[in-house]
């Protein structure tokens, strides 16, 4: 009578590898990042976020109106936060608006580059918007180092397929203005926040 021999395999659980091991909340991203830039040349350097960027605005839900009468400009205030570092701290705002009719509708869209510059790891940006001066479309009221009314930005605004510019008449007939603020460091991240306009009599 032959008897079968089962060969026997033991699990090692919970070694010396960490198994089992639970990672605390809130530091994946770091842990990731860490782990991607001392591991081999097979990833690319670009795909390791380096930067933890928030942003938000402080008196606005994503919804303003704007009075043609009264023609006052749009004020938003917004708050950012980013990680310690030069790398970090250093970080261009660009500001994308796009005018759009009644019917949403694309009329034109432009970007304002460097329109603002983060200095610190907490910082408040208050700014206006003035929606058809496109020579003062942006003003940064609170810019560090600039006493009394500081120099607009200008927009220029392109048409659907980027081959003409829009005129502030043109522009005139939009009802709805989108407001893209993005806040790039430059030693990786982002954070974008957004806020629709509407234009009323």
């Amino acid at each position: 009578m032959h008897r079968a021999i089962l060969p026997v395999v033991i699990l090692t659980l919970f070694g010396s590898s960490g198994f089992g091991q639970l990672t605390p909340f809130g530091q994946l991203n770091r842990s990731s990042s860490s782990s991607s830039s001392s591991s081999s040349s097979s990833g690319s350097s670009d795909d390791v976020i380096r930067c933890v960027v928030d942003a938000r605005w402080s008196n606005s839900n994503g919804s303003l109106m704007y009075s043609r009468q009264l023609q006052l400009p749009v004020s938003l205030s917004m708050v950012t936060h980013v990680s310690k570092g030069t790398n970090c701290t250093n970080a261009e705002i660009r500001v994308t608006a796009t005018f759009l009719t009644d019917s949403r509708n694309f009329i034109c869209s432009g970007t304002i580059s460097n329109a603002m510059m983060v200095s610190s790891e907490a910082q408040t940006f208050n700014i206006e918007i003035r929606p058809f001066t496109q020579n003062e479309f942006l003003r940064w009221r609170n810019q560090p180092g600039v006493r009394g009314v500081p120099q607009g930005k200008q927009l220029t605004c392109t048409n659907y397929d980027g081959s003409a510019d829009i005129t502030d008449v043109d522009r005139s007939n939009a009802t709805w203005l989108h407001l893209a603020v993005a806040v790039l460091p430059s030693g990786g991240g982002l954070a974008v926040l957004e806020v629709l306009v509407q234009m009323n009599p």
